[in-house]
């Protein structure tokens, strides 16, 4: 299938780069991301390298980005986020190729029932998301423009002439700055084989892409998605300290990319792989097991000069028993959207008497409806005192999750719908004392209960030699979906060898169970960081997303480099400024127009709230001399003097033009607007705060506008 998608576009366009060489050929493609979320195979390295594209367009929009992904248990959209990580994919397989990248910026997407406001806060985005890569400055605006014109507010209209002026204009932006360039240093590696590992019953969980990837970005660190197919291109692996890499659900598509992976280690870079066990690993046919190696890991060890002997394995929690529990409440089938959502109390007393542990499960009642268990929080008494009390999907409830088969978290509570459930488990409760559980539930719910032996066996305990990430995250218990990898050989140590060269491999965490799946290893002036955990584990909670930044924070120290968090992502492109925040507000200092504002709204250091997104144009400080702001269509002419402003600009009929200019010190007297042929037609002028806002009807012949002052 991969194949013969390449060879039609080679046919296709070989010719034509032949017999007409200067016609631009181009190639459309959506990320490697979103076709691996969508079941789609399109080998993207391939395509990309054929020596007829020149141009590739990569096509991220809404209906893309907002495919829910899961992050701290919670799978829900994330449409800048993932957006981010879809450009940064394709920016990331094109870098240095030589080859136009294109991104595409889509106001209004396929899914028509969607609501005004939807459509604009999630085009915002993107669009964010798309401007912080400035080495990109071509974008395929309005893919569809017969469902955006006519069918969208005119305010949005105006919005969307506004982005399209500002995304036309970014070639002349003639230099970038921020956070969003400057620690850009960390990496995610994905290979186009991340579209094959998809067939039941060993479908790959993608889940462990946006485990390495959304912990970081989420706390606004710029992390790429790198190409792994491009790993041994020369100088590919450079701008990089630290990449994240696992096999779990890809495989490299040969050895020379882990020679070129080691030999970066070598120079200095700092390699995290995570997991390692795959059934895919077996295949018979791959390049690994025809050199007699158990896993392509092992090669990649054995290029770092890690030699592993013998087989390795995958250790995982027990299975639930379920066949132990015994139901005691239950919430009525028939009952939907929370409305009878109450306190329940359940005894545990007579549980907790036998082994001193309990096991409290989620089910629903009825599973046919799809309105299952609806849980809000927990809290658990004691002899009549608080021991415990959480809200679901905060970090002290993953402390007790010992079990999650398909539960969800939607911001407020966690679910079950259908087959699914979920299982606490309460340790070291005492015997003949009162135990009573209260419980906020709602919907169809099925409270079951067990008496059980404490199953803390997969828990990750922290070694002297993991230092302050020891400290911060002494000991954390893996769910049972989630494999670890141990290797025979690599056993913890009473000492702390710090990673010094030749001292052999350093644990940081063993398992309660024995052995030990997180370790490393200096390798020449880098390092190798084996998280041997399936990465899936890291988008299930607080405490493992906290976990795997602290690793890769501890992984580029140990190369001198840096893991810096921040409360907003922000780069500077020429005078726009483009700011995605994040649990706090940022400041942006200095007068700027808001081109997300269809009045284009002016203000001095202007606050962007926490979680939104902001693009900014600096419109100079309030002393200057009258001048142009920012005006939302294509500006073809323009003359600026103390006395007058005028301007020619042409914009899609049927929607209103607005610009912003800078007033400074002077007052308006007058403004005029005519087509042109000469007619005059309406003209709006609103003076406010030093600055005038102009509104006008846009026509695609053009309009000459002309303000005097004095």
């Amino acid at each position: 299938m991969a194949q013969l998608e390449t060879n039609q576009i080679s046919q296709l366009l070989g010719p034509v780069a032949d017999t007409r060489p200067a016609v631009r050929r181009m190639v459309a493609l959506h990320s490697p991301l979103h076709y691996a979320l969508s079941g789609i195979v399109s080998p993207h390295y391939a395509i990309t390298s054929l020596p007829a594209v020149q141009d590739v367009v990569g096509q991220v929009w809404t209906g893309s980005a907002r495919t829910p992904v899961r992050y701290v248990g919670l799978r829900q959209d994330h449409t800048f986020s993932l957006a981010y990580l879809e450009y940064s994919s394709l920016y990331q397989l094109l870098r240095g190729t030589g080859r136009r990248l294109w991104f595409t910026s889509d106001p209004v997407e396929d899914d028509a029932t969607r609501t005004p406001a939807d459509y604009k806060i999630h085009y915002e985005q993107t669009v964010a998301a798309s401007l912080l890569f400035p080495e990109v400055d071509s974008y395929e605006v309005l893919p569809w423009p017969e469902r955006v014109y006519g069918h969208v507010s005119p305010e949005y209209a105006t919005e969307i002439n506004t982005v399209n002026a500002a995304l036309q204009d970014m070639h002349n932006q003639p230099s970038a700055s921020g956070n969003a360039v400057t620690a850009a240093n960390i990496g995610v590696l994905v290979s186009d084989t991340i579209q094959l590992q998809r067939e039941s019953p060993n479908a790959s969980d993608l889940d462990g892409l946006w485990g390495l990837s959304l912990p970081l970005l989420q706390r606004g660190v710029p992390v790429q998605i790198a190409s792994l197919d491009r790993a041994a291109d020369p100088g590919y692996l450079r701008p990089f300290k630290s990449l994240l890499l696992s096999y779990d659900y890809q495989k490299p598509p040969s050895s020379r990319v882990e020679a070129a992976l080691a030999q970066w280690v070598r120079e200095g870079g700092c390699l995290i792989f995570v997991g390692g066990s795959d059934a895919y690993n077996n295949l018979k046919e791959s390049w690994w097991r025809l050199a007699n190696l158990e896993a392509p890991q092992f090669d990649l060890f054995s290029q770092l000069g890690i030699g592993i002997q013998g087989k390795s394995a995958s250790v995982a929690a027990s299975a639930e028993d379920t066949s132990q529990y015994q139901t005691v409440v239950k919430g009525e089938g028939a009952e939907h959207d929370q409305k009878n959502r109450r306190a329940v109390k359940v005894d545990l007393a007579p549980y907790a008497q036998p082994t001193g542990s309990v096991a409290v499960r989620f089910t629903d009642v009825t599973p046919q409806d799809g309105w299952g268990a609806y849980l809000g929080g927990v809290r658990l008494d004691i002899g009549g005192k608080v021991a415990a009390e959480f809200l679901t999907g905060s970090d002290l409830e993953s402390r007790f999750l010992a079990y999650d088969n398909g539960s969800e978290y939607d911001g407020k509570g966690r679910f079950a719908d259908g087959p699914n459930s979920w299982t606490y488990e309460f340790d070291n409760l005492p015997p003949n004392t009162p135990v009573q559980m209260t419980l906020d539930l709602a919907d169809g719910y099925a409270v079951s209960v067990a008496s059980v032996k404490p199953n803390i066996g997969h828990t990750l305990l922290s070694t002297p030699s993991a230092g302050i990430v020891g400290r911060a995250f002494p000991r954390l218990r893996i769910p049972s979906a989630y494999p670890a990898t141990l290797y025979p050989q690599i056993q913890p140590r009473d000492r702390d060898d710090s990673g010094k060269p030749g001292a052999g491999p350093s644990v940081l965490y063993s398992l309660r169970s024995g052995g030990a799946p997180v370790w490393m290893s200096a390798i020449g002036k880098g390092l190798l960081l084996n998280v041997g955990v399936a990465p899936g584990f890291f988008s299930a909670n607080e405490r493992s997303a906290g976990l795997l930044r602290a690793l890769v924070g501890y992984g580029m120290r140990r190369v001198g480099g840096s893991l810096k968090e921040s409360d907003a992502l922000r780069l500077k492109r020429g005078k726009y400024t483009i700011v995605r925040t994040f649990d706090d507000s940022e400041v942006v200092e200095g007068r700027t127009v808001d081109l997300f504002s269809p009045t284009l709204a002016a203000a001095d250091d202007r606050e962007v709230p926490a979680h939104s997104v902001a693009l900014l144009y600096d419109i100079g400080s309030g002393d200057q001399p009258p001048h142009i702001g920012y005006v939302s269509g294509r500006v073809q002419a323009r003359v600026e003097t103390a006395s007058a402003t005028a301007f020619y600009v042409r914009g899609p009929a049927g929607t209103v033009g607005a610009a912003r200019l800078h007033s400074g010190r002077r007052r308006l007297v007058g403004a005029r607007a005519m087509d042109r042929l000469g007619r005059a037609i309406p003209i709006q002028a609103d003076a406010d705060g030093g600055t005038v806002l102009l509104k006008y009807p846009n026509d695609p012949d053009g309009v000459l506008v002309r303000v005097g002052w004095e």
